[in-house]
This record gives C-alpha cells, structure tokens and sequence, in this order.
C-alpha cells in the first residue's frame, strides 16, 4: 500500500486534528473503501479530487496469487515483486483488489520491472463488482514505467479487482511478473470529441503544400498540386476513452479538388482501415470516413494522401479531422470492442503483405481464413480461442501468385469477408 507523508499533529479527542479540512462523510467514504488511517490522513491535504491509490505486491490486504509464484529482487515499487514462471501452465494470476473513495473516471495504471525475460503476452483484466470490463494483453518487455492499462468510470464504493494473468498464449519470455498497481482519480467527465485543425497542434505535412484563402473549419486551410504524387497531411491526436469514434474530415468547398483522396486511419501508429474520398463531394460539411473502435490513450492519426489514381481535380486539400465518441454504443465503464468487426486489410493492393485488424466483443473461438478466387484455402491467419479485444494479424503472401483473395473471419456466429489484391 501507498506511505504517504503525514502532518506533524494528530487527530485527539479533543478535535479533529489533521482532519480540519476535510468533511467528515468523506473520512468515512475513505475508510469504507479500504484507506488506511495514514491513507485517510494524507488525502486531507489534497481532498478526494486527486485520489490516488497504490496497490503493492508487498499487501496482503490487496494482493493475492493464484498458483506458484516466487519472490524478485527485480523491484519497480515497494521491497520486492513477484515472479511466475510460463512453463508450469497457464492459468496463473496475481489480483489487486480495492475499492474507490468517490464517483469519476480513474486511471489505472500497472507498474513491473524492465525485463527482457519477461513474457510478451500477459492478459490483464479489469473487473468492477465481479463483472468483467476489460481485457487486454500487455507486451511486459515492453513495459517501462507506469503503463496506462484502461480508464474507466467507477461509482462510489465500488469492488475493483486487476488480474495479470498467463493464459498461455505467449511466444515469447519465461516468467509473468507482478508487482504494483496504481488507480489515480481522473475527474467527473472526460473528454469525447476531438478536433484537429490545419492551423493547430497535431498537424503536419509531408510535401509542397500551400495555404488557402477557402475554409470550412478554422480561419484557414492548406491544399497541394496533384503533382508530384505522395505528397500527405497528417492529423494526430489521442482519444480518452475507449469505444467506437465516428471519425470525420472537412475540406473546403471546392470545383477543383480531386475526386480520389486516400485517407487512412492509425491506431499506435499501425494502420487499420484505407478509403477514398471525392472532395468534390460534401465541401464545407463533415464527411464520416469511418467509425473504430480505439482503447484509451490511443495515438489516432488520420492522413489525407494524393496517392494517384484522380480523374479529375487539380489539387488535394486539407482543413480539419473529428473524433466524436458514438455513446449509443459506447458504455463508460467498459473497454470491451462493442460487435464483432473484420476490418480491411491494409495496404490493398499489396506485396508481399497485408495486416488485417479483427475485433471481438466476447470470448469466441475464431478461425481467419485466405480463399483463392477459386474457393481453394490459401492460409490460415488464425485458429484458436480468443478473448474479447481487438487484434492484429499479417499474411505475408510472397509463396502467392497475384490476384484476388478473400479473408473470411468466423467466430461464435458472426462471419464476415473482405477481398484482398495481390499485386506484383
């Protein structure tokens, strides 16, 4: 549990000391989700607003395991961490438990030591009240400092409980580490909707671009000549919450923009869907290129790119993107991809490879499957049980001739097929 520093005075029975100021309610809320008297009497100095809460490892109060673990001197926080080795089975856990103070979104954050042992696929859960609302693996030789693992909102009291578990789907690695989880109050609302403008942070250019009198959002907006090809603008910007953004552009309206702009949509810096758009068409409106599903804190990139291909139109243009968070299918409190999705492959066309970005909403059994334009199986991407989260696979089709594929994703009864084009 977190030591925090305490006033040089305490409470006596002839006042409330340390406790002045804060309200005597909050005290008792403190104390109901677990707080400790120290705990209780350094949050006084802050109030409820910035909560923080380290869970350790070291606590028996808040940490448990499940199977055979050992003790590291490998520490990150508090005296020591914790070790399991992948090779006797999965199913093995380490659980922090506690409860929150207040009502808000938390952050939640999980801290282990840098290894180079350590395994590259840990899931971790994230339960309220028993009731399971995340689920992600975390690559932890990758994991350096406090890692934001989810943001979520909590009701008063609620029962919180974090698992790091090895469900023996690692490729790599030989123990599954544990050592501290942090839960920081965020604030009553967060943010929903993100805008990025020509004329703001989080917009650079690749090219010759030039700055246009014509504008639809902002006091301007910027265009490039169709020749050469290559030539992008790119609009970045991280979203809060998870759930599925309806993602936006707008450009001016205009005669002699081109009829064939490719916008493509990153996640963390990896591609997840690639469209075309006519600029002549909607100017001056928002244009919906797409709806995603993104987890918090991710890094979203949208890229307008002449990448040839026009039929008409002098010049591609570029003014502002949107994120809107759609919360007719996004819950709060809860991470989890909404529906089942088998989103394009990208690059497409391709050679010789092609990511392709699926995401599941339950526990499923899936199978990702590459046809030939005769019906004949060409590879199979994927099959095996899988939890609900949202995934990546790459097919890496050098051994193929060119030509016309298709992906088929099945999993419990969703089905779902998208054409891929080989080109050499």
């Amino acid at each position: 549990m977190a030591e925090y520093p305490l006033r040089a005075s305490h409470p006596s029975r002839g006042g409330d000391g340390v406790y002045d100021d804060m309200k005597r309610h909050e005290v008792r809320v403190l104390r109901k989700a677990g707080f400790s008297l120290r705990e209780v009497g350094a949050q006084a100095e802050v109030g409820l607003s910035t909560v923080v809460r380290i869970l350790d490892n070291d606590d028996p109060k808040v940490y448990r395991e499940s199977g055979v673990w050992s003790t590291s001197v490998a520490v990150s926080y508090g005296a020591t961490s914790r070790i399991s080795y992948l090779n006797t089975g999965p199913g093995q856990y380490a659980a922090y438990k506690t409860a929150v103070p207040q009502e808000g979104y938390y952050n939640v954050f999980q801290l282990i030591p840098g290894s180079t042992n350590a395994t590259d696929r840990a899931l971790l859960t994230i339960t309220q009240d028993g009731q399971v609302l995340d689920s992600a693996y975390v690559n932890q030789q990758a994991a350096e400092g406090w890692m934001l693992v989810g943001i979520h909102r909590f009701s008063a009291l609620d029962s919180i409980e974090i698992r790091i578990i090895n469900d023996g789907t690692y490729t790599s690695g030989v123990v599954l580490r544990s050592d501290a989880i942090r839960i920081s109050w965020k604030g009553d609302s967060v943010q929903t909707a993100f805008v990025v403008d020509n004329d703001g942070p989080g917009y650079t250019e690749v090219g010759t671009w030039s700055q246009s009198v014509a504008q639809a959002y902002g006091p301007t907006s910027r265009y490039a000549n169709l020749d050469p090809v290559g030539q992008y603008a790119a609009f970045s910007t991280r979203v809060v919450l998870a759930g599925a953004y309806d993602v936006e552009q707008i450009v001016p309206s205009s005669v002699n923009a081109t009829d064939h702009a490719l916008y493509t949509i990153a996640s963390d810096g990896s591609v997840i869907d690639s469209v075309y758009l006519n600029q002549t068409v909607g100017g001056g409106q928002w244009v919906k290129i797409g709806q995603y599903d993104f987890r918090p804190n991710t890094l979203v990139e949208v890229r307008v790119i002449n990448a040839g291909g026009y039929t008409s139109g002098v010049v591609i243009r570029a003014d502002a993107v949107r994120l809107t968070l759609d919360l007719t299918t996004s819950v709060q409190s809860s991470d989890f991809p909404k529906r089942f999705a088998l989103e394009p492959n990208y690059p497409n066309p391709f050679n010789p490879e092609t990511a392709v970005n699926y995401q599941l909403s339950a526990v499923s059994d899936v199978r990702l499957t590459v046809y030939d334009l005769l019906g004949r199986e060409a590879a199979v991407l994927v099959d095996e049980v899988l939890p609900a989260g949202m995934y990546k696979v790459v097919w890496d089709a050098s051994k193929f001739p060119s030509g016309i594929y298709f992906c088929r994703m099945q999993a419990g009864g969703f089905t779902a097929v998208r054409k891929m084009l080989l080109v050499r």
